[in-house]
């Protein structure tokens, strides 16, 4: 007795893993269809003549079909431009365009965490001012100006300035000649987190080191505070306990940083919301032009 089998009960059997065996005879492996129709692709078995005709499979049309002999390319990664940590010896040396770029890719403290932007005034060719006016972190107005003292609190500030014959420079004016003492606009801290907050001790040094450049560059003949965090850092060169007193206290005297006078008054955004203290802002700033014109005549 003999069993016959065709080629496809054979390839059957050989997909259900049932080896089939006679004396004298043996039935040789084949391939199941699916594993048949693989392997023609891959050698590229396809005849020219089918070539163009909608069911081809070849390994130019099939997209999950790659020939064994086509090695895999794997493009090296970019390096990232590593952030600028801030703590740099070389920031007391640098021009406006080095200190502009080091702020903006600064990640020293948490303050940089979230933030859209830091607000800073870029000035390549700033000359020296007459004044330097800080003021404390950025608000909505500034970081959507990108500017210090942005909005109805900066044009308050502009206004005041001008009633006491000095002007705000911006990078548009630098080059401009006016007989109006020149005031230079920055703030304490440059960055103001996703989340609001109150910057710590150690966040406020990182950003001394960039305030301390911009007196250097700026030569400014009076600083004027305008913030609790500015008074905080401006008064630091003073007796300790002196920074603790309510600003009431610390207006209408004469401190200093960095051999610089500084004058402590309110800032404009606090003047909005509180008309009475503008006689006491116009005082202080009357006191800040007359260190001005000591140091001019």
């Amino acid at each position: 007795m003999k069993l016959h089998l065709d080629s496809r009960q054979c390839a059957m059997l050989q997909e259900m893993k049932v080896h089939v065996w006679w004396p004298g005879e043996a039935i040789k492996p084949v391939a199941s269809p699916s594993q048949a129709a693989t392997n023609t692709i891959v050698n590229n078995a396809i005849p020219s003549s089918v070539i163009g005709q909608n069911h081809v499979h070849s390994s130019a049309t099939h997209p999950r079909i790659r020939p064994a002999h086509t090695p895999i390319r794997i493009e090296p990664a970019k390096p990232a431009t590593p952030p600028f940590s801030g703590l740099q010896d070389n920031i007391s040396t640098m021009p406006w365009s080095e200190l502009t770029e080091a702020i903006h890719r600064c990640q020293a403290c948490a303050m940089s965490a979230g933030r859209s932007r830091p607000v800073f005034t870029p000035a390549p060719s700033l000359k020296p001012c007459d004044w330097l006016i800080v003021g404390d972190m950025p608000d909505d107005d500034q970081i959507s100006a990108a500017t210090p003292f942005a909005g109805a609190a900066g044009l308050l500030l502009t206004n005041m300035l001008a009633a006491v014959g000095a002007e705000r420079m911006t990078v548009e004016k630098d080059a401009s000649q006016t007989p109006r003492q020149r005031a230079y606009l920055t703030l304490m801290l440059k960055c103001r987190p996703a989340l609001p907050r109150a910057p710590e001790h150690a966040e406020l040094a990182q950003c001394v080191h960039y305030l301390r450049r911009e007196i250097a560059l700026v030569q400014p003949k009076v600083i004027v505070a305008m913030g609790r965090f500015a008074r905080q850092v401006l008064l630091s060169e003073s007796p300790p306990e002196q920074a603790q007193l309510p600003l009431a206290q610390l207006r209408l005297q004469v401190w200093r940083y960095a051999g610089v006078p500084v004058v402590v008054t309110y800032p404009p955004d606090s003047l909005l919301r509180s008309g009475k203290d503008k006689a006491g802002a116009w005082a202080d700033l009357c006191l800040a032009q007359d260190i001005v014109e000591s140091q001019t005549s």
